[in-house]
């Protein structure tokens, strides 16, 4: 049981980091005008940026608590 406790922790935490920045995406993907930077040049860099700080930021998280 306590091998399958970890292996849980460690596919819930790969999951976390790939959610968050494919739900960036999504809404950056949507068609729609009203949204802060979508017509700026710097839109997708600002998008880009995001992605990779949550999921950077997840992944040190989960590395301090031992899930990966």
């Amino acid at each position: 049981a306590r091998m399958l406790n970890e292996v849980t922790k460690k596919l819930t935490a790969w999951a976390a980091i790939i959610a968050l920045p494919t739900l960036i995406s999504g809404v950056y993907g949507m068609n729609f005008f009203l949204y802060p930077d979508l017509g700026n040049r710097l839109g997708f860099w600002f998008a880009f940026a995001a992605m990779v700080l949550v999921s950077v930021g997840l992944y040190v998280s989960f590395k301090r608590r031992h899930w990966l």
